[in-house]
């Protein structure tokens, strides 16, 4: 199964299962392995040469499709690994705070890829919610967007990470940036916290170091 799946370890495991002598629950399933699971898919030959990894569309354009290919993806991933890498340390929780666009995906496997932690916090969580939800998870940054835009409407986003009183470190990205906004390119009414970054900072800290 593992060779089918085309697993790559980075430390394989000693043997397939080391069985328990007397409890059969406590047996361990590769012992001593270790793998990064978003440095597996993104390497990973079962994909079709140029076959799209992500297919998505803009709200208020369900038929405008658009496809992400693979090499897009690897290569989006791998800059964003680099850039969280600089900012925070492997192991440590990050949340992502985000509807669901081409940027939630990418900044889910780059953070896995970079060795933290992801905690996926809906992005219809109130500011309570998403408090309790850091706080439990003890994440020490977070990925959120100025606004969500749906149905028409800029719904504030950032603005319930701030009333969240969190001290996780937000990076925040403008909605408009994957062409959601179709046209409309809102801006941050509410200036960043001491410590949080807009996007482009982020990426630039990323090339800088």
């Amino acid at each position: 199964m593992l060779r089918a799946l085309d697993i790559r370890f980075a430390v394989p495991p000693r043997r397939a299962l080391q069985g328990h002598p007397s409890d059969p629950d406590q047996s361990l399933w590769l012992p001593e392995a270790r793998l990064n699971i978003a440095a597996c898919a993104l390497e990973s030959p079962r994909a079709p040469p140029g076959a799209p990894a992500i297919v998505w569309a803009p709200d208020g354009a369900p038929r405008a499709v658009r496809p992400m290919y693979r090499e897009e993806l690897r290569a989006r991933v791998r800059q964003l690994a680099i850039c969280i890498r600089r900012q925070f340390q492997i192991g440590e929780a990050v949340a992502l705070y985000l509807p669901m666009t081409p940027h939630a995906v990418c900044l889910y496997l780059a953070a896995v890829l970079a060795g933290c932690v992801v905690v996926s916090v809906a992005d219809s969580f109130s500011a309570e919610e998403l408090r309790t939800r850091l706080e439990i998870a003890g994440a020490v940054g977070l990925f959120t967007q100025d606004v969500v835009l749906r149905g028409g409407k800029a719904l504030p986003l950032y603005d319930k990470v701030i009333k969240s009183g969190t001290r996780a470190r937000a990076v925040v990205l403008p909605a408009a940036e994957e062409g959601i906004s179709q046209g409309c390119s809102p801006s941050i009414a509410t200036p960043l916290r001491s410590g949080d970054l807009h996007w482009p900072e982020f990426l630039r800290e990323g090339v800088r170091g």
